[in-house]
């Protein structure tokens, strides 16, 4: 088992969390709003999905106690 940090889903997530909030609170329009659309409706849960696949370890459970 892995820990959380080390999950490459978890980044993924984490960086577009973190730019999607920083450009929210400067108020900044990088891309258009059908661009972002199909970045977050589309490619996003495509990444997650070929991370899961390839995903090899378990992630340690964050609370309580696992298997």
């Amino acid at each position: 088992m892995k820990k959380l940090w080390q999950s490459k889903t978890f980044w993924v997530n984490a960086l577009t969390m973190a730019v999607s909030g920083i450009t929210y609170l400067a108020g900044m329009n990088i891309l258009p709003q059908e661009a972002v659309m199909i970045l977050t409706g589309l490619v996003l849960p495509m990444v997650n999905v070929v991370l899961r696949y390839v995903t090899k370890d378990e992630i340690e459970p964050i609370m309580g106690k696992g298997k």
